[in-house]
């Protein structure tokens, strides 16, 4: 069985760490075993995403360091592919394409872009530093046919696609509201819950979201935000200038995701960025009526009042009516919600995903080998 070694550098479960860990978990059924390295300071919080993966006795390893750049850290790396017989490096990030292409051996590289985050100076400098970097892999895989386009902008030829996909058989209808969930977040069980579940931060816009509620201030509903990050204060200042503090629950960082859908009943991504957004399809194939931004692959995976709604991602006022109109019409959040999971299933399940990544290292194994 070929082996391959996943590198991210990252502290929590996001897009990315949910894409290796399917794949970790999966790729054995096509011929590789996984390996999932961490890039870590020494400084930094253990990756959490390394606790879920040795949950599913996938083989990991922690490649410590001190600082952004550390040079011993590649000899570490080194040695743990040559000691494991390592086939392949499999890349999901500039931190980690950077030290991919520092090891003294020529190994197949590939690397997937998730979405590079342009929000400020340094974004855009670590973006434009990546650009150079994807040029020396082997191959570059996009998450959405946005990613796609930005890299052949950049310079790089032919990268390919390959959208995310999550657990179907994880994330699916609940038949009710878990009483556990609605009382952990002290939800009134008459309300009806709009959710997001993302990191807080600028580009997920929940600033939006809050807005759209206060032009809902006569309807019975709660904004469930689950996730943390930066902007958290800001967010809660907001709230208490709109007065709708009272309406608005943060959770903080949850692991039950799955668990806490069951009781969203509309759920919104107003993103002013995305790639492919893991926690959209985790929602749809819940079988959720979701309402999100026109961004990256969003366009391509909803299709307007048949398996969600589309917005531009800072229209308030619109969100609101068509939050308005799903509670107005029960009936409409269960057909779009069973349209959501249908259209997951047939397009965005983990199997799926898999399967194309497996065979892009077969493709690469094979030119490499034939050289």
């Amino acid at each position: 069985m070929n082996k391959v070694l996943h590198l991210r550098s990252s502290g929590g479960i996001l897009g990315a760490e949910n894409v290796i860990l399917e794949l970790s978990k999966r790729s054995s059924r096509f011929g590789y075993e996984s390996h999932v390295g961490a890039i870590h300071s020494a400084l930094d919080p253990f990756p959490e995403f390394l606790i879920p993966a040795k949950n599913f006795s996938i083989k990991t390893s922690v490649f410590s360091g001190n600082g952004r750049v550390d040079f011993k850290r590649v000899q570490v790396i080194k040695e743990y592919i040559v000691k494991n017989k390592i086939d392949i490096i499999h890349s999901h990030g500039y931190k980690e394409n950077f030290y991919s292409l520092l090891l003294p051996f020529k190994i197949p590289k590939i690397a997937t872009n998730h979405l590079w985050k342009n929000v400020n100076l340094k974004d855009r400098f670590y973006c434009s530093l990546d650009s150079i970097f994807l040029r020396f892999f082997d191959t570059v895989v996009a998450v959405s046919s946005e990613i796609t386009s930005t890299l052949q902008k950049k310079g790089i030829s032919k990268p390919v696609k390959i959208p995310n996909g999550i657990d179907t058989d994880i994330f699916k209808p609940s038949g009710s509201k878990q009483v556990s969930i609605l009382d952990r977040f002290k939800i009134p069980y008459t309300s009806k819950v709009i959710g997001m579940v993302s990191s807080l931060t600028p580009e997920k816009n929940h600033i939006t979201a809050l807005h759209a509620l206060k032009n809902l201030s006569n309807e019975n509903v709660i904004l469930l935000i689950v996730g943390d990050g930066p902007t958290k204060n800001n967010l809660k200042k907001t709230a208490a200038d709109l007065n709708i503090s009272e309406k608005v629950i943060f959770t903080g960082k949850q692991s039950d995701i799955q668990s806490i859908l069951s009781v969203i009943d509309i759920f919104i991504l107003p993103s002013l960025t995305e790639g492919l957004p893991m926690a959209l399809l985790e929602a749809m194939s819940a079988g959720k009526a979701v309402i999100a931004s026109r961004v990256g692959e969003i366009p391509n995976i909803i299709k307007h009042r048949q398996n969600g709604f589309l917005i531009d991602a800072r229209d308030y006022r619109l969100l609101a009516a068509f939050i308005k109109d799903l509670l107005d019409n029960p009936s409409m959040i269960s057909t779009i919600g069973l349209n959501a999971r249908k259209d997951v299933i047939d397009n965005y399940s983990a199997d799926k995903m898999v399967h194309q990544y497996c065979r892009l290292y077969d493709t690469i194994l094979k030119n490499m080998r034939s050289r």
